[in-house]
């Protein structure tokens, strides 16, 4: 494929992310000639379980790096809410409209799980049952939305385990994203290769530079910056992208189609390396510049990413 596209995804977590996020970034898209993959939760807005998390290291440090203020403002006063003292707004199974305008407007959609905090929470712990039920829930939605199966799953929080591709072979899925790396690999454990190929989310994601300190006029030079010759991958979320951060998204694009580069689906990237002869390499953890908590990875990525890039620019 033309070393010059760069596989967009769009992670959708939560019902505002949906409701006001996505059709934001759907018209901006749509202006622009991109096409990108949407990961959509399909069952329950689990936000308000972000606030268990208050007290781990770093999490109140990402809160402010994010403008609480702002926050309030592009999500609704009573967002943390939902869940506890107000009623449970389901992400997918309650916006079946957008997710039909997502496909309708030539983009690629998938599943980002059905409850993701449970699985963000409970991932090292996941054995074939959990995986296979978590999988089914997310998969049973979208057939009531569009008489189909899905065929494409991208892990919440890029935390995948070795069942979910057992699974996924038997379903005859060709392709998947579910962890942080450099090129498309085929996953081994233990020493057996899956026959699905991992395509990995390559480069920082734009929330994570700002939490580490990069100034944000820096961001976009420092994503162009941190482009491979043959494989990127640039990761975004409806409630920040499409939210809170949509001037600096928008300055990051123009800056990378000024310089040439387009923005693809997954599905099209896959069509284009389906034949070739794709490497295999082991799936391990890793944290990366101004992410919280672990997240998986290509074994390859642990010596070979973009992180030295990234030191002193914060400085």
């Amino acid at each position: 494929m033309n070393s010059m596209n760069i596989l967009l995804r769009v992670d959708i977590d939560f019902s505002f992310c949906i409701r006001k996020g996505v059709p934001w970034l759907l018209d901006y898209f749509d202006k622009n000639g991109i096409k990108a993959t949407f990961f959509s939760v399909m069952g329950p807005d689990t936000v308000s379980s972000h606030g268990k998390r208050i007290g781990k290291k770093g999490y109140i440090k990402r809160l402010i790096s994010m403008n609480p203020l702002k926050m309030i403002w592009a999500f609704g006063p009573l967002f943390l809410l939902r869940g506890k003292l107000l009623p449970v707004s389901h992400v997918g199974k309650d916006n079946p409209d957008i997710l039909k305008d997502i496909q309708a407007r030539g983009h690629e959609l998938g599943l980002h799980g059905y409850d993701h905090s449970w699985w963000a929470d409970n991932w090292k712990l996941l054995n074939s049952e959990g995986v296979l039920k978590e999988f089914a829930r997310a998969n049973n939605e979208y057939h009531k939305i569009f008489g189909t199966n899905s065929s494409l799953w991208g892990s919440p929080n890029w935390r995948t385990v070795e069942p979910l591709y057992d699974i996924m072979e038997n379903m005859n899925i060709k392709y998947s994203s579910n962890v942080r790396g450099n090129k498309p690999f085929l996953p081994k454990f233990s020493g057996k290769e899956k026959n699905v190929v991992e395509l990995p989310i390559s480069l920082p994601a734009i929330h994570e530079l700002v939490q580490y300190g990069i100034p944000k006029k820096s961001i976009p030079q420092t994503i162009k910056g941190c482009l491979d010759k043959s494989y990127n991958m640039l990761v975004i979320h409806g409630y920040y992208e499409g939210l809170l951060e949509r001037e600096l998204f928008k300055n990051t694009v123009d800056e990378l189609l000024s310089a040439g580069y387009k923005f693809t689906t997954l599905g099209q990237y896959y069509d284009t390396i389906r034949n070739e002869n794709i490497e295999a390499d082991g799936i391990s953890q890793i944290r990366v510049p101004g992410g919280f908590g672990d997240v998986s990875c290509q074994e390859d990525f642990l010596q070979n990413n973009y992180f030295d890039l990234l030191k002193g620019q914060n400085d």
